[in-house]
C-alpha cells in the first residue's frame, strides 16, 4: 500500500467484522481457539463473504490445516456466509503451500511480508 492510497488486492472492500457480542479482532471459535482477525468483504446487498486472516512471523508447521479448521468452523456458525482465508507470514513453507494447492471448497491466499528498513532524510 503507498501513502495516501487505501487497501489493495485481497484487502480491498475489507472492514473488520464486527456484531452484537463479539469484535473480529482476534475472535474466538467455540473451541476454543481464535483467528486473529474476522474481517467481512463490503456489499452492496446481504452481506459478503467472511474472511479469516492469520498473521504468523515465520511459517509454523501446520498452518494450512490451521486455517482450513478456522473456515470449516465459520462455515458451521454462519453457514449462509461465504468465507475465504487469508495468511500473512515471514516466510513461505513448501509443504504448506503443496496442501493449499489441494484445498477446492475454500479460497486461501497466502501472502509473505518483508520488511526494509531505510533510514529518514536528514537523520543519516
Amino acid at each position: 500500500m503507498t501513502s495516501g492510497s487505501g487497501p489493495s488486492g485481497v484487502f480491498r472492500n475489507l472492514e473488520l467484522f464486527r456484531s452484537k457480542r463479539v469484535s473480529g479482532r482476534e475472535f474466538r471459535l467455540p473451541n476454543g481457539r481464535r483467528i486473529d482477525l474476522l474481517c467481512q468483504e463490503r456489499a452492496r446487498y446481504g452481506f459478503g463473504a467472511l474472511v479469516a486472516i492469520e498473521l504468523k512471523r515465520e511459517h509454523e508447521r501446520g498452518i494450512a490445516e490451521q486455517m482450513i479448521g478456522y473456515l470449516d468452523s465459520l462455515k458451521e456458525i454462519f453457514p449462509e456466509r461465504e468465507v475465504r482465508g487469508i495468511i500473512i507470514s515471514g516466510r513461505e513453507d513448501a509443504v504448506a503451500a503443496t496442501v493449499l494447492q489441494g484445498v477446492s471448497k475454500y479460497e486461501i491466499s497466502w501472502l509473505c511480508y518483508e520488511v526494509k528498513f531505510a533510514p529518514l532524510v536528514g537523520t543519516e
